[in-house]
């Protein structure tokens, strides 16, 4: 990873286990979807989904928490959130495009 985007890479393991590689994976990102949790897992597993990755967006209420319960889940987690830009001074020091295009 370039030095200058070293600081965007905090991604950690909250809880779960990485090292088992066999059966098909699904990840996915969520912020406060504790309603919709249940019936996706469900649905999922029902498909033969073995193992869930979900990078939780900073939630407020209960989801971290209720995917932590969760045998076949992993939970990961950032201090930063989706969406948040990367400083352009440290864009421009990796030589990534530091304005989005429309």
């Amino acid at each position: 990873m370039r030095s200058a985007l070293k600081k965007y890479d905090d991604l950690t393991i909250v809880s779960g286990d990485l090292s088992d590689p066999s059966g098909f994976t699904l990840s996915a990102l969520v912020h406060n979807e504790m309603h919709f949790l249940p019936p996706f897992l469900q649905h999922y597993r029902k498909l033969g989904v073995k193992r869930f990755v979900f990078v939780d967006d900073r939630s407020t209420h209960a989801t971290a928490a209720f995917l932590a319960a969760q045998r076949d889940v992993i939970v990961l987690r950032s201090n930063n959130k989706y969406g948040d830009k990367i400083d352009s001074e440290d864009a421009v020091a990796s030589g990534l495009p530091h304005q989005r295009s429309l």
